[in-house]
């Protein structure tokens, strides 16, 4: 409806990937020459941090696309797997065409294939996104890696992207040798308030705006509550135009997005929003708090990230850029102050739903799987948030079970949602009369079965499209609560694949959470190889078989 009523070609800021809305302001041009010339410069180890949603992830695709053909690339979309799964990842990245169980044999192969891509004047490139994710373990395993020479050249080069909270891991007395070895470290800094609105311009440009829609001092508020974060500038521009047009406004000024931002729910209570005309207050004092309501227009939209939301640009040709002496952090440019009239509200929104990338980029075209030995050891990685009391410790894979091929980009894995930081956009939870029995039979026949990549936490595109749907249901209902069941692909009842259907429900319960629905609305059961839907020895029957299901109960 939005894009009819403000004559718009198509969704200017839907945080679906469009490699035709790509913007690369000056601090991202600058950022691409230097992460170009470390690795033309052969500078080995390199770090690009800056905070989530900045745009790291589509610099990085934008680096790969622009490499010349003899440097040969590998990228890590997630670190935060077994070992012997990131080695897969590694070998089928750099298109090895093997599957590897057990870490001598990749180690053999490996230095192998580097030494005669070196004969053949390749450079090898390996791509760690979201290194904040990785293990000691696996981060220590590609230092190794990393030691493989020939002629006193270091044959791998590593790219790290990461948040800020990976400067923390590097500092830690066993990570000495990987902190030294960092040659060259990039900051992306946030859009500053031009940089925003060149921003949000380019993208109403690109969708075919022909007038006005954004104030300036609109523009300026979106700023100032976004933080210069392009992918939550994304998400507060697609809620204004959606409240916009609900309200008939052809033009959103500055008071629009106040009232638009009352509407997302804050995890922090304590953050409030002051008047603009007030003094600041304490706490204790009154003053309009955020309304923790769900926001009713924006559940479709926002539903639809879960299904098919990746990182929020595809690839495109990039611009040509100059390559430019080490720069270890860009200095954004001075922002311009809000009018006297303006809100200055003291937050910092975060994405409304936490994805993995749809697909991730590959270096070959020859479909790929990995699966661990039964004797590999359980991935030490902490998670982000406490656990709950069942066993979450990280589990091998299906044991003796053959994988299901895929496509070469599904050799990459998804990102696998992670409770982030404390902020962060979220629905609000359903809202339950406490005096209200919910029978078993007022609940709706609700059931969904979400498909899993092979030995894997994360959903395919057809378990992300279920998942936002069976939500979508779910809230609709209003009542209930969510049994998450995950099941492994093996006739093995091993206690690490019992261990590993555990991981994969929370993992999954960790996706409805991001999209809003309530903890204590979930329940998590690791059903190992209970209730099979088909039979193991067939490649179609593991892949049914793997999978995490979701049923509504009392």
């Amino acid at each position: 409806m939005h894009k009819s009523f403000y004559g718009l070609d198509c969704e200017p800021f839907d945080l679906q990937p469009d490699p035709t809305f790509l913007w690369m302001g000056e601090k991202y041009r600058e950022a691409l020459s230097v992460l170009r010339y470390g690795i033309l410069d052969n500078k080995g180890f390199v770090l690009l941090t800056g905070e989530s949603g900045v745009g790291k992830t589509t610099l990085l695709r934008a680096l790969t696309e622009s490499l010349p053909p003899d440097i040969l690339w590998a990228f890590i979309a997630n670190p935060n797997v077994l070992k012997m799964e990131m080695f897969n990842i590694i070998g089928q990245g750099f298109g090895m065409n093997k599957e590897y169980n057990s870490k001598v044999e990749f180690m053999l192969d490996f230095q192998a294939f580097l030494k005669e891509r070196h004969g053949e004047n390749k450079k090898m490139l390996l791509i760690v996104d979201s290194a904040h994710l990785i293990s000691e373990e696996n981060l220590e395993e590609l230092r190794l890696l990393s030691n493989i020479e020939q002629d006193d050249a270091k044959l791998l080069h590593i790219f790290f992207s990461a948040q800020p909270s990976f400067n923390a891991t590097l500092t830690r007395p066993g990570n000495d040798a990987i902190r030294q070895r960092l040659n060259l470290i990039h900051t992306i800094e946030p859009l500053t308030a031009l940089e925003t609105s060149d921003y949000i311009k380019h993208r109403f440009s690109v969708a075919g705006a022909e007038n006005r829609i954004l104030t300036e001092k609109a523009i300026r508020s979106v700023h100032h509550f976004s933080g210069g974060i392009p992918k939550k500038i994304n998400v507060i521009c697609q809620q204004l135009l959606i409240e916009g047009a609900k309200r008939k406004r052809r033009i959103i000024d500055q008071g629009a997005v106040q009232e638009c931002m009352r509407r997302f729910t804050l995890p922090d209570n304590s953050i409030r929003m002051d008047s603009a005309a007030g003094p600041a207050r304490g706490r204790g004092d009154s003053e309009e708090s955020f309304n923790p309501r769900m926001l009713v227009i924006g559940i479709s939209a926002l539903a639809l990230l879960a299904a098919g939301a990746g990182y929020f640009f595809w690839w495109q040709p990039i611009p040509k850029s100059q390559t430019v002496p080490v720069v270890a952090t860009t200095t954004p440019m001075k922002t311009d102050a809000p009018s006297a009239g303006a809100v200055n509200p003291q937050i910092n929104i975060n994405n409304p739903v936490a994805t993995g990338p749809a697909t991730t980029p590959a270096a070959s075209n020859t479909p790929g799987n990995s699966q661990a030995d039964n004797d590999l050891k359980e991935n030490q990685a902490a998670r982000s948030e406490p656990s709950s009391k069942t066993d979450t410790t990280a589990a091998q894979p299906e044991l003796a079970a053959a994988t299901h091929p895929q496509a070469a980009n599904d050799g990459i894995e998804e990102v696998i949602i992670i409770k982030p930081s404390q902020q962060k956009i979220r629905i609000a939870p359903l809202q339950q009369d406490a005096k209200r029995t919910v029978s078993a039979k007022a609940l709706p026949r609700l059931k969904a079965i979400l498909p899993l990549r092979a030995n894997s936490l994360s959903l395919t595109d057809e378990g992300h499209a279920e998942l936002a749907d069976f939500v979508r249901k779910f809230k609709e209902a209003g009542q209930g609560k969510i049994e998450v069941r995950g099941y492994v692909s093996s006739d093995n009842a091993a206690p690490a694949n019992t261990r590993l259907s555990i991981r994969r429900a929370e993992a999954v319960r960790d996706m409805l959470m991001d999209i809003g629905v309530d903890r204590a609305s979930i329940k998590v059961r690791g059903m190992g190889i209970q209730n099979p839907l088909a039979d193991n020895d067939t490649l179609e029957g593991r892949s049914k078989n793997r999978r995490v299901e979701l049923e509504i109960i009392p």
